[in-house]
């Protein structure tokens, strides 16, 4: 069996899923198509929306016109790459700002997906559910050491903390379960 620690690209897109598949070697993690859309912001909000979970109000916009028209964000917004993960060219824009030259940098060598998303901003607390063999097994609350949870505040920083269990009351508890289970038996 393949214990599969991989991440982003290859890794957690289904693409090495695939390969394993064909060879008929087992693995950890979850399966082709659950890579694919949890790795797909945009396919991950329809699956959502499908199970009646709200999700921010968001525009997709292509890498080019990203950096050619140094695009104006209308509202506090969230940049982020449709396909990649670890907060990987990723930023948080009050309104009417632009991209910084080194965020526009960083999204021009970003290869990982050619398509950005443009997400209104909310402000709330970042909580993991953690599913296992179609049970909750548990929450944790991420309070990163920076304003979001930056790749610097996943595996760089030593001041984030991971409260597990999450502190929160029984009321989200519940409803954080019983929506990571839809969206995951989706």
């Amino acid at each position: 069996i393949i214990f599969n620690a991989m991440h982003g690209k290859y890794g957690e897109d289904g693409y090495i899923q695939t390969i394993l598949n064909s060879l008929k070697i087992p693995y950890t993690h979850s399966g082709v198509n659950a890579s694919q859309i949890g790795m797909n912001k945009i396919l991950t909000n329809i699956y959502a929306k499908s199970c009646q979970i709200p999700v921010n109000n968001n525009a997709v916009i292509h890498k080019n016109d990203l950096i050619s028209s140094n695009y104006l964000i209308e509202r506090k917004s969230v940049i982020k790459p449709v396909a990649g993960g670890s907060s990987v060219a990723t930023f948080i824009l009050e309104k009417n700002q632009f991209l910084s030259d080194a965020q526009l940098d960083e999204v021009t060598h970003f290869t990982d997906s050619n398509f950005f998303m443009i997400e209104e901003f909310f402000a709330g607390n970042e909580i993991a559910v953690g599913i296992l063999n179609d049970k909750v097994i548990g929450t944790c609350k991420i309070l990163p050491a920076e304003a979001f949870y930056s790749y610097n505040a996943k595996y760089d920083s030593k001041a984030t903390i991971y409260e597990t269990p999450a502190q929160i009351s029984e009321t989200l508890r519940e409803k954080l379960h019983t929506d990571a289970l839809k969206i995951y038996n989706a």
